[in-house]
């Protein structure tokens, strides 16, 4: 895109967050509420609000709009957590081969 690959999809981003909260920022930077991420999680939505006050104090933001534009400049903003991946699964290299 723009003349350059893109990132790879699962790489190892480091341990800022916990695997809940990566599951949490994968659907909020996917634009889901906070009840529509509780429910694909199997948690309630008070406990995805708790955990996105936490990633927002994490990363110095306030907002979805702000993670975003941290994930972006952070080059995270195409991490898929593990969890979320079927065993079906496929991630292409930046070569195009599985």
């Amino acid at each position: 895109m723009n003349g350059e690959a893109p990132s790879s999809a699962t790489f190892e981003p480091g341990e800022r967050f916990t695997q809940r909260e990566w599951e949490i920022v994968f659907f909020a930077l996917h634009n889901l509420t906070s009840k529509e991420t509780g429910r694909r999680l199997g948690i309630s939505h008070r406990t995805v609000e708790n955990k996105l006050q936490d990633i927002y104090q994490k990363t110095g933001t306030h907002c979805n709009r702000g993670l975003a534009m941290y994930c972006r400049e952070n080059r995270t903003d195409c991490y898929i957590p593990p969890s979320l991946l079927s065993p079906s699964s496929h991630v292409l290299n930046n070569y195009g081969a599985q």
